[in-house]
């Protein structure tokens, strides 16, 4: 079991035929339990993550930081056949998908990367891309907010994993924490697999959702394989005016507040997590 957990989800893969069956597979991304649990992209902040895809084929995960903006992975924007960044007119953002639905969709006309090829250093891997229209007006937005240094924050994170492509997977209470010195990076233990690339880290503060880094990738470290991701603090600075982040509107067809998802998940818990807290969550729950 991974420190800060709150919930061991749903869906062990079960195969093999005859007498006995085989043993479930692990997924590259899961280390101990599987605590990715399927969420409704019809409840904010879930609302403000998508699928974001290319026209060379790559599919990642994305989220809404501004009403035009969607945060990801740098190396998700990368044609590995050409050797080129994809360009801007390719990308397609879906906001809140889910089984070949979406409340918005809006294609990219520009895009800012941390690094133009697949980046080793997962400071550099992000990605800003602007939107031809405001989405974020219809589903809502998350905007990013710099971890305090040194800080162990608790966290949640949603995607569209390789097994649950069409579906937003969740994990709530894992933690992050910023590496030493000054590098931009955040050590995580949230469950991801392939196409979770690209979400968003989020925490509660003061009754909103905040992004604080982007998934990156996987490294082995002695104590175990650990996630990493680009800090918010890496390129939060270079854009000026965010807003603060906002639900969907009355009437958009979403519920503002993750209701369902928080109630399901908190009746579950196996243990005390760390900031987001149950309490903390609970201010998302108020009118």
């Amino acid at each position: 079991m991974m420190t800060a957990r709150l919930l061991a989800v749903l869906l062990a893969f079960a195969a093999g035929t005859g007498a006995a069956a085989a043993p479930a597979r692990v997924l590259p991304g899961i280390v101990g339990d599987d605590d990715r649990h399927i969420v409704s992209p019809r409840e904010y902040p879930w609302s403000a993550v998508g699928r974001l895809n290319t026209g060379s084929g790559p599919r990642c995960t994305g989220t809404l930081v501004a009403p035009d903006r969607v945060a990801t992975a740098a190396h998700c924007l990368f044609n590995r056949r050409t050797g080129h960044p994809v360009r801007p007119e390719s990308v397609h953002f879906l906001a809140g998908y889910g089984r070949g639905e979406w409340l918005a969709t809006a294609r990219a006309v520009a895009i800012r990367r941390g690094a133009e090829g697949p980046p080793g250093d997962p400071a550099r891997d992000w990605a800003i891309v602007t939107l031809a229209r405001p989405i974020g007006r219809q589903v809502g937005w998350i905007a990013p907010a710099e971890p305090a240094p040194g800080a162990v924050v608790g966290l949640m994170r949603a995607g569209y994993g390789q097994d649950r492509a069409h579906l937003p997977m969740a994990v709530l209470g894992c933690a992050a924490r910023t590496t030493a010195g000054d590098r931009p990076v955040l050590i995580h233990d949230c469950d991801a697999v392939r196409g979770d690339s690209g979400s968003a880290l989020l925490a509660v503060r003061d009754g909103r959702v905040v992004l604080l880094g982007i998934h990156s990738g996987h490294a082995r470290r002695p104590d175990g394989t650990v996630g990493v991701a680009a800090s918010a603090a890496a390129w939060r600075p270079l854009f000026r005016d965010w807003p603060d982040s906002r639900p969907p509107p009355a009437g958009a067809g979403v519920d503002p507040r993750p209701t369902r998802t928080v109630r399901e998940l908190a009746g579950r818990t196996r243990r005390t997590a760390p900031n987001p807290s149950l309490e903390e969550l609970g201010l998302l729950l108020r009118p």
